[in-house]
């Protein structure tokens, strides 16, 4: 009797402890079956591309880098930007010594060439046209910020440092160029924020000398061409799994401290995301590739993540995967292959004013002026991308709406000329995917930030 009711007890203890332990090994063998799943804790994260154009997501098989050499037009921002309490022209434009180095100036050949590195040649590349034109007049309008020392007088002095050096580098005649001075320019930079550098950046723009012509071709934009790269997906977003813990301990005070995210390349670190808590399964980490434009190298190499879970008592979980990188240089291309059996022409054609959604009339006549000449964008079966940008000026919520807003403007206006064309216009606020990195330290960086670039991709017919 006394044997049959132990032997009832066993049987009813092993049928109660059996999903316990069918679970325990379960739990041992999901974390030791699992190479990437190390430690206490389990981590997970995955890495997705985001489409540049309609935002969707995909598996990233390999990311490809491509280099392009693509027609590219810059704008000339008619401005020279000054010091404060200062006449003298900053020695970031390129002054010449002599009119000998006049006469043999060219304007530098550039393998990838940015906005800045164009703009500081201005003063020459107006000299030359106002030479190649003989008729042409340039108007010089000085400014300054409106509490600089000198008021009106700097203004002034500002304009005739201009004069001057056209004068005596270019030899182009005094009668040719009038000047004028005011204090704050027409069109002053000006914001509302509270930011100590927004109100400085501002004032740093107002201290300027303005170019202004009624011949187009002393103002025209540059043009010339570019190799930048092309990115597969810009923009890589990091999913994060569910945090599991291995010991009960853990799991019930859910004591995760913080967690952190490191990308490299050939084991360096190019960014390191650290943040309190555990990662948020519906909160994905966006990487976007044009902040670390220049570390992508320029061959094949693997780019490598890892995420670091840690609870309060300093036991770690990890997860980690890699991105194979293929980048193909141009001396790997055929004169006929382009991306995705596209050909791409690049303008970034229009500035705008400080804080503005619409070109102003003089930005007005170059769009006009060079939507004539371009025959690119005529193209039959071509597919025209509008992209808006700011500077860095204002709340990013402010500059993404004002960046559509830019891109939109241009695009109307585009299909006025060409409504048959598909054209996209696309807001992103301070300057991002494939946009050439700009300074926006200095007042020029910023107005050149305040732009939109047109992309017109003609489709190549494969024989």
């Amino acid at each position: 009797m006394k044997r049959r009711c132990l032997k009832r007890f066993l049987l009813i203890v092993y049928l109660a402890l059996l999903p316990c332990l069918l679970t325990g090994c379960f739990i041992i063998d999901w974390f030791s079956g699992d190479e990437n799943w190390a430690g206490e804790i389990g981590a997970r994260v995955e890495a997705m591309g985001i489409d540049r154009y309609d935002g969707s997501l995909h598996d990233i098989a390999y990311l490809e880098v491509k280099e392009m050499n693509s027609p590219y037009m810059i704008p000339l921002v008619p401005i020279i930007y000054f010091e404060s309490n200062t006449a003298e022209i900053p020695s970031r434009y390129h002054l010449l010594s002599s009119a000998a180095d006049a006469a043999s100036y060219k304007l530098p050949s550039y393998s990838k060439p940015d906005p800045l590195s164009a703009y500081y040649e201005i003063l020459n590349v107006i000299g030359q046209r106002m030479t190649q034109q003989p008729s042409a007049t340039l108007h010089i309008l000085g400014c300054n910020d409106g509490q600089e020392e000198g008021g009106i007088a700097l203004s002034r002095s500002r304009a005739e440092s201009v004069r001057d050096y056209l004068t005596s580098i270019w030899s182009v005649a005094a009668a040719r160029l009038t000047v004028d001075a005011r204090n704050l320019p027409a069109n002053e930079s000006k914001t509302s924020s509270r930011n100590a550098r927004d109100i400085q950046d501002a004032r740093e723009e107002n201290r300027r000398v303005e170019l202004s012509s009624e011949s187009l071709r002393i103002i025209e934009p540059i043009a010339m061409n570019q190799i930048y790269k092309t990115l597969q997906y810009p923009t890589i977003q990091f999913h994060f799994g569910e945090t599991v813990f291995r010991d009960s301990i853990s799991a019930k005070n859910d004591s995760i401290k913080d967690w952190e995210l490191r990308i490299s390349i050939e084991d360096e670190s190019i960014r390191t995301i650290r943040m309190p808590g555990k990662p948020l399964q519906h909160v994905p980490y966006d990487w976007n590739l044009q902040d670390d434009y220049e570390s992508i190298p320029e061959h094949d190499v693997a780019i490598r993540y890892e995420l670091t879970v840690r609870d309060h008592r300093n036991v770690h979980g990890r997860d980690s995967g890699t991105i194979p990188l293929k980048y193909y240089t141009l001396s790997e291309k055929t004169p006929t292959q382009f991306l995705d059996n596209f050909k791409i022409y690049r303008y970034h054609l229009n500035v705008f004013g400080f804080g503005e959604k619409e070109l102003d009339p003089y930005n007005r006549k170059i769009f006009e002026y060079i939507i004539s000449k371009e025959a690119d964008f005529t193209l039959a079966n071509a597919d025209i991308f509008v992209y808006g940008y700011t500077d860095r000026i204002g709340s990013e919520e402010y500059n993404k709406n004002l960046s559509q807003k830019r891109a939109d403007n241009v695009a109307e206006r585009l299909k006025k000329h060409h409504n048959k064309m598909k054209i996209i216009a696309k807001g992103f606020g301070e300057p991002d995917p494939d946009f050439p990195k700009i300074d926006n330290s200095v007042p020029e960086g910023r107005s050149y930030s305040r732009t939109v670039v047109i992309e017109v991709w003609d489709p190549i017919v494969v024989q």
